[in-house]
């Protein structure tokens, strides 16, 4: 599996971030304070296997009224187990990995799409998390709100390596 788009809204000093990282190995450079590790933070939290996460001071501008926050990761080159109806198949979009883009409901006969499934984590006022499987026709109320199931929001989960080695590849 790969993230082929990563949507950030309202996440600490992300107002609103479209990122597509390239297929192979992706290089955040900026001075401090520029939301590389933001960005960082918000695919990790996208996929964390746990439910019991605090969010107080993560809202943009630090008003979660009026700024909910909503990640969205996108991820491509799907186990085989992913495709299968009765998993995530109804849930599943297509990528155009040449034009950037995601098709919701993508026509089996489209050729050139990547099966691809997206996660959103959206916490609003509320402070209570949410991780669901997105998709336009879930926001138009065409299928039920589901999540990625446990074991595989932890096969899916990232590991971060940065300056602590103790802690990494744990």
């Amino acid at each position: 599996m790969r993230i082929v788009r990563v949507e950030i809204i309202n996440f600490r000093g992300i107002k609103q971030i479209s990122w597509h990282p390239a297929p192979e190995t992706n290089c955040l450079v900026g001075p401090s304070d520029s939301g590389k590790t933001t960005v960082l933070d918000a695919i990790e939290l996208a996929f964390a296997p746990r439910n019991s996460l605090t969010f107080d001071t993560d809202f943009y501008a630090v008003d979660p009224k009026a700024n909910p926050i909503a990640i969205t990761v996108t991820i491509g080159d799907l186990p085989t187990e992913f495709l299968k109806e009765d998993r995530y198949g109804h849930y599943l979009r297509g990528w155009d990995e040449a034009g950037k883009k995601l098709e919701d409901a993508p026509d089996e006969e489209q050729s050139g799409l990547e099966h691809a499934l997206s996660i959103r984590l959206t916490v609003d006022h509320s402070l209570e998390a949410e991780w669901t499987l997105y998709d336009e026709r879930v926001k138009e109320d065409q299928l039920s709100i589901r999540a990625l199931a446990f074991h595989d929001r932890q096969d899916v989960a990232p590991s971060r390596l940065g300056p602590y080695a103790d802690r990494h590849l744990g």
